[in-house]
């Protein structure tokens, strides 16, 4: 049959930086001695950086799963998201699942300044970059197909192993 997983959100309310931190920290400190399954932190333009906040989490933690829910892939290249999620994969000890996505108009536009044009074809070939990346050695390049994401670097291997990493 199905098994029916739960978590929780934390740390999406605004607030004083410093008590917000104490704050998510004894959330997810509970949600874990509760027996909850997963914890999700949220990429909120004006608030803290979500995998950053996983990171720290997981210092605090050892069983709870910690992810993002969801960090805009505007913001930044795939490449350097796949590096900072690698390294909080790691920090985590394989407890992340990365949430990603082209956020919602108003966030990126309204809040971040960027263009929001054609997110399903900007997500798209944001993809394109890890999924070659995902499937090829190393020591071979991926190429995205679709403009404006060009990554040719080795710094690929990272996203490859991100993409197909897991626990």
């Amino acid at each position: 049959g199905l098994t029916v997983r739960i978590g929780v959100m934390i740390g999406p309310e605004r607030g004083d930086s410093a008590r917000k931190a104490t704050r998510m920290f004894q959330d997810v400190t509970w949600a874990e001695g509760a027996g909850l399954e997963t914890a999700w932190i949220p990429q909120i333009p004006s608030d803290f950086d979500a995998l950053t906040a996983v990171a720290l989490m997981g210092a605090q933690t050892t069983r709870i799963e910690l992810g993002t829910a969801v960090v805009p892939l505007q913001t930044q290249h795939p490449i350097a998201l796949a590096r900072q999620a690698l390294s909080v994969h790691g920090v985590t000890g394989g407890r992340l699942p990365l949430g990603l996505g082209p956020s919602h108009d108003w966030s990126v536009r309204d809040m971040l300044g960027l263009a929001y044009h054609r997110p399903a074809a900007f997500t798209r070939a944001y993809l394109d970059v890890l999924a070659p990346a995902r499937a090829r050695p190393a020591r071979r390049p991926a190429r995205a197909r679709r403009r404006p994401l060009t990554p040719r670097a080795a710094h690929c291997a990272h996203a490859r192993r991100v993409v197909g990493g897991g626990r």
